[in-house]
């Protein structure tokens, strides 16, 4: 167990180095449809949530997951502003909190119905 969060915080680690990497080096200018960088932004994000929760499992860290990865699309969009090629945008921001809210609901309800296959109701405990 302990060898496999290591491996999820080293993938974390790497992949939040490679978002910081990919969102303060110039875009291509290629739009494939309106929205698409909100788009991306939210399956970032969500992804992000979900692999947090791999490396840093259980109930209590749901909301430090939320927090953490806000403070990080806040930094990120403020270090975008300095580059001079990329922009701060609040609607990327709120891109980035509905994918962890959405990354939460996937595993909530992943969750929920493991629980029930287990004979157990979410939530309660078994006496």
């Amino acid at each position: 167990m302990r060898d496999s969060l290591v491996l999820w915080r080293a993938l974390l680690v790497l992949v939040l180095l490679l978002v910081i990497y990919v969102s303060l080096t110039p875009v291509s200018g290629v739009v494939t449809f309106a929205g698409a960088d909100k788009v991306a932004h939210c399956f970032i994000y969500l992804c992000l949530y979900i692999l947090a929760w791999l490396a840093f499992p259980g109930a209590v860290l749901r909301w430090s997951i939320h927090v953490a990865l806000l403070g990080f699309g806040v930094l990120v969009e403020l270090l975008q502003s300095q580059t001079g090629n990329r922009f701060m945008e609040a609607a990327d921001v709120l891109a980035n909190i509905t994918g962890t809210g959405l990354g939460n609901l996937i595993l909530s309800f992943l969750i929920n119905k493991s629980s029930e296959r287990n004979g157990s109701v979410a939530g309660t405990q078994e006496k």
